[in-house]
């Protein structure tokens, strides 16, 4: 019993809580294959990491993303966001910080066999999704190459640019309770190659508030060091899932553009989720990224990659297209309309709308 509990529970909730909606795509016109295969495309947000048993060197028809499927959408950077924990029974409005008997991410490192560091330890989980990472680069023979600094980023540019089938890929945390309230953690993290960060993630911590915790606070004093450190390290800044008080703190001290990874926008669709229109005037005067998600809680509305279009229009408009990004939060327990491999239906959806090149 236990033994078939190790084998097919992961792949089923694979399966099942990295879902692709069925929904009417009318084939990508000429121009828009076209014009996609001429993209250079990047993703701010998926957590495949959190799904250790899919191998991520081989193609899956499970979950939103691998490296082949990425090959296939023509993505040239993914980022990789871990997540170390979230409660049992979360919801988007009210969570309690779990404790290690209520925290879904524990049983679901028991039942993959993470090990048992990572088990009883959130900086080992870190360490642990990390690790996969760089043995998926290791073992890839060239085709993944993990984004330390800008002169890797130029180099992998320039080497696609020649024709060079590679993926770069960025690594980055959801949510720093990881830190276990040690400042002395983020340079564990650069260290371990961790480029992004997010503050809080489905609940509140020492650092500040979450949009779904319980009290939704402000930026700690202890959430202050961790940015200007953070900073010291240029580990990019994401806003994903921070309170609004949370949020406009955090810009209130900020000296470099921030990111928000993965989210969608209030005039669009209207949650406690979404950033409204002061958060995204504040994100943009900073010259950061807004990543747009492509989960029904993000952009709303009956067809997904319209609600995904609708948003980065309503960006546009607010902030201009050079701070809108693609964030689509793929394989974090989410349903979409297309996996990675089918960016082009995307392209080709922007481009009925009047986006060019």
């Amino acid at each position: 019993a236990i033994a078939s509990l190790i084998i097919f529970v992961p792949e089923h909730l694979d399966k099942s809580r990295n879902s692709i909606i069925p929904e009417t795509k009318p084939e990508p016109s000429f121009a828009a294959i076209h014009l996609h295969k001429k993209l250079w495309i990047s993703d701010l947000h998926s957590d495949s990491l959190l799904w250790p048993k899919r191998n991520l060197l081989q193609r899956s028809s499970i979950g939103h993303v691998d490296f082949p499927r990425l090959l296939e959408g023509n993505v040239a950077l993914q980022f990789f966001t871990i997540v170390t924990s979230s409660p049992l029974f979360m919801n988007f409005e009210s969570n309690p910080a779990p404790s290690w008997f209520t925290d879904l991410i524990t049983y679901k490192s028991i039942v993959d066999l993470w090990g048992w560091k990572p088990v009883l330890n959130l900086v080992d989980r870190v360490l642990f999704q990390a690790d996969n990472l760089f043995n998926y680069e290791k073992n890839s023979d060239g085709l993944i190459r993990v984004i330390q600094s800008k002169s890797d980023l130029k180099s992998l540019i320039e080497d696609q640019a020649s024709g060079k089938k590679i993926v770069g890929s960025i690594l980055g945390i959801e949510g720093l309770h990881c830190l276990e309230g040690s400042l002395e953690n983020v340079r564990l993290f650069y260290r371990a190659g961790i480029r992004m960060m997010a503050v809080t993630h489905f609940f509140d911590n020492e650092l500040g508030g979450s949009a779904h915790g319980s009290k939704k606070g402000h930026l700690t004093p202890f959430g202050r060091e961790v940015i200007r450190r953070m900073e010291e390290y240029n580990i990019i800044v994401d806003l994903a899932h921070n309170s609004p008080d949370t949020i406009k703190d955090i810009l209130k001290i900020v000296t470099r553009p921030v990111v928000v990874s993965h989210s969608g926008v209030q005039g669009v669709c209207n949650n406690t989720r979404n950033l409204d229109d002061e958060s995204i005037d504040a994100i943009g005067k900073t010259g950061g990224l807004i990543g747009v998600a492509y989960f029904h809680p993000a952009v709303c509305g009956d067809n997904l990659l319209d609600g995904v279009v609708k948003t980065v229009q309503y960006l546009k408009e607010k902030v201009g297209i050079e701070h809108v990004s693609l964030g689509s939060d793929f394989d974090g327990a989410t349903s979409t309309p297309i996996d990675t491999s089918e960016l082009v239906f995307l392209t080709d959806r922007l481009m009925v709308a009047g986006f060019n090149e």
